[in-house]
This record gives structure tokens, C-alpha cells and sequence, in this order.
């Protein structure tokens, strides 16, 4: 597993609301920022994005490794990645 670096990202989250609001009550929706601690294998990053899993199921000789639970994260959202120290 060691080829994947476990990261800890706190990102600012969208949010959604689907009930109706008059035009007063719609100004007033809006507040702060949800923020998302996220935990993951760091699967791949560029500019714009980083991807985490959080779970590797390892190959075998008859199957190649998968990745669950995929995290699409764009930079622009991450407020801090923190990369954590492998244990040998």
C-alpha cells in the first residue's frame, strides 16, 4: 500500500436546498460554508483536483487492485492536506 500517501484534506463543501423560498427567505439561506474533513489514499492530483479513495483492495495474480469510494475534490475547495507519516 505504500505507494499511495494518506492524506487528511479539510475542503469547503456545495450546498444544496430543494425546497422553495420567497425572495427575503432565499437571501437569508445562505450562510457559512460546510467544511468536510476528508481521510483517504491520495490517488492522483494536478492543478485542479485531487482524488482520494478510501478503501484499495490489493491485486491478486487473476485481478489487477481496485479503489472504493472515490473522492473527487477540486483545489480550489481544499482549505489544508495534511500528508501522514508511514509507520515501517
Amino acid at each position: 500500500m505504500g505507494k499511495y500517501k494518506l492524506v487528511r484534506i479539510e475542503w469547503e463543501d456545495a450546498v444544496a436546498n430543494p425546497n422553495w423560498f420567497n425572495l427575503s427567505e432565499a437571501k437569508q439561506w445562505m450562510g457559512e460554508m460546510p467544511r468536510v474533513i476528508e481521510t483517504g489514499y491520495l490517488i492522483s492530483e494536478n492543478k485542479r483536483c485531487v482524488v482520494l479513495s478510501s478503501a484499495i483492495a490489493t491485486g491478486t495474480q487473476i485481478s489487477e487492485e481496485k479503489f472504493g469510494q472515490l473522492h473527487f475534490i477540486p483545489k480550489k475547495m481544499i482549505v489544508s492536506m495534511k500528508h501522514f507519516k508511514e509507520n515501517n
